[in-house]
């Protein structure tokens, strides 16, 4: 299997981060930030995430992505 890239932060923009990285498939750049307050306070929110990326060489652009630090229910 393939090991992940490491990304190079690029730059800091206010709550996001700029990063590029170097994949198989091409050069990939995304935008990422983590909220800066969860409410309620008191809950376990675990680790959350949203970048949007692009991905030039398999043209991709402004895909937006969110990671959530817990399992949602249905």
């Amino acid at each position: 299997p393939a090991l992940a890239q490491q990304a190079t932060k690029i730059g800091q923009h206010n709550a996001w981060g700029t990063y590029s990285y170097q994949s198989q498939a091409g050069k990939v750049c995304y935008v990422l930030t983590v909220p800066t307050d969860k409410q309620p306070p008191s809950l376990d929110h675990g680790d959350m995430f949203f970048f949007v990326s692009q991905r030039p060489g398999q043209q991709v652009s402004y895909e937006p992505q969110f990671i959530a630090g817990y399992n949602f229910q249905e």
